[in-house]
């Protein structure tokens, strides 16, 4: 053994007919050196006890016990086909086990070998027919690494998305994906990534399907509904060929309305019975627009008149949309896809069953470059923040900062409120966090 470098056991699940590097639940045991039995014949054991109970999947799931230790001096008793048992003597002329010993060198590359077999006894529990077994669940404190920390990049978090239907149809093509849309008289904007109306053309074929009529022949139905299975469109209407019990073509009739290149729609209903299925079409082209979809964005866009819909184009020149063809496009209705207020966090499930149950969330910097304090400011001070460059500060989510929006900026673990900037001053009425403390000279300060 070694005197220094411990030894780990291990059960692992096969793969392929061999180990693999799935570890089982509760079945990783560090064994310290001093809690290694040595002996010369192998006559004394050196046991490994899990924590807790280790389950293994029936029917015909294989494992492995593993073995490993950083240290070359560790060493287990084998039986050898060919050999004497070392204890009484006894010629081995097969295989005790059904099982095979692998080596590795580095517990991932595993050689078997066929003609020897590790020595070990295998405990297990006989389960009366009847009886009682607690569980618990472990307090969660940082003391016993209950408490998980989160891996890098476990913050999702999505921007506000709408679909801001229009009243008009827009045949306008000066626009691009990227331009900023806004509203006058709301001042909300938002950045153009698609564009969704009336399908037009030939529907791609994803799947043919199977079973249609007429199961030998050809026969065009027209004006058959379609269904929608991932998008947002609908009421739309196409003329289906289907051969031999497949679709073979199907062209648009009726290209109702929101829908999106890429869209996918089915059939429900075809002839005159509900036979067939897994009929999967692809929308491929759209005609005039009736909906923008806006990414980014901020404010409130609303229903009704004298809120004319804009645009900056590519060129940075701002105009009406639809200006060639008169302009006033009002908006006729706003769908919510992300509302932009909510942060998936990926992290460790521990049920999360009761009200006390939270996840804590610290240490999060903002993505924005800091800027630092040139004046050092004190716990108790509610003055203006005086800082290198105040420029970013003067607008909060893309708005002008005042007492009808506040700004929020982040000292060390403390969020302050503020409504005014002016110069390199950050003030106004300052509301100060929960944990004001004294901020030297070159504090970073971050917009929150």
């Amino acid at each position: 053994d070694d005197m220094d470098i411990p030894v780990v056991f291990q059960i692992r699940a096969m793969k392929d007919g061999f180990p693999s590097p799935r570890v089982l639940p509760f079945s990783e045991v560090v064994l310290d050196p001093t809690d290694v039995n040595v002996s010369a014949d192998g006559s004394v054991a050196t046991t490994f006890t899990f924590k807790a109970p280790v389950y293994l999947e029936g029917g015909n799931t294989e494992y492995a016990i593993a073995l490993a230790s950083n240290s070359t001096k560790y060493t287990v008793a084998v039986s050898r086909v060919g050999e004497n048992d070392l204890l009484t003597q006894t010629f081995i002329s097969n295989q005790p086990y059904l099982g095979s010993l692998f080596k590795s060198q580095n517990a991932s590359t595993w050689e078997p070998s066929q003609w020897e077999d590790l020595k070990f006894v295998l405990y297990r529990a006989d389960f009366l027919e009847s009886g009682s077994v607690e569980f618990y669940s472990p307090e969660l404190s940082k003391a016993n690494n209950q408490v998980a920390t989160l891996q890098p990049d476990s913050l999702v978090v999505t921007s506000r998305q709408l679909r801001v239907g229009l009243g008009t149809t827009v045949g306008d093509s000066t626009y691009a994906l990227g331009n900023t849309f806004s509203q006058l008289g709301t001042n909300a904007t938002g950045d153009l990534i698609s564009t969704a109306g009336i399908a037009t053309g030939t529907l791609s074929i994803v799947n043919a399907g199977l079973g249609y009529t007429p199961a030998s022949g050809q026969f065009q139905f027209n004006g058959v509904d379609l269904v929608t299975v991932t998008g947002n469109g609908r009421g739309g209407k196409a003329d289906v060929t289907v051969q031999n019990g497949v679709a073979i073509a199907a062209t648009l009739g009726t290209g109702g309305s929101g829908y999106q290149v890429g869209d996918v729609v089915t059939v429900n209903t075809i002839g005159l019975s509900s036979v067939g299925q897994n009929m999967r079409l692809s929308v491929a082209g759209i005609g005039v627009t009736q909906e923008l979809i806006l990414d980014n964005v901020q404010g409130n866009f609303v229903v009704g008149s004298a809120n004319t819909v804009q645009f900056v184009n590519s060129s940075g020149i701002t105009t009406d949309l639809n200006f060639s063809l008169g302009g006033d496009v009002q908006v006729s209705s706003v769908n919510v896809v992300n509302d932009g207020l909510h942060i998936k966090v990926n992290h460790k499930n521990h049920g999360m069953y009761f009200d006390d149950n939270r996840v804590s969330i610290s240490g999060v910097l903002p993505d924005i470059r800091p800027t630092k304090l040139s004046t050092a400011y004190n716990a108790d001070s509610t003055s203006a923040i005086s800082v290198d460059a105040a420029t970013q500060f003067s607008t909060f989510e893309n708005v002008g900062v005042g007492t009808t929006n506040k700004g929020y900026l982040l000292i060390g673990s403390e969020i302050i409120e503020y409504d005014n900037v002016s110069g390199n001053n950050i003030g106004g009425n300052i509301v100060r966090g929960s944990n004001p403390i004294n901020y030297p000279v070159g504090t970073p300060v971050y917009k929150y």
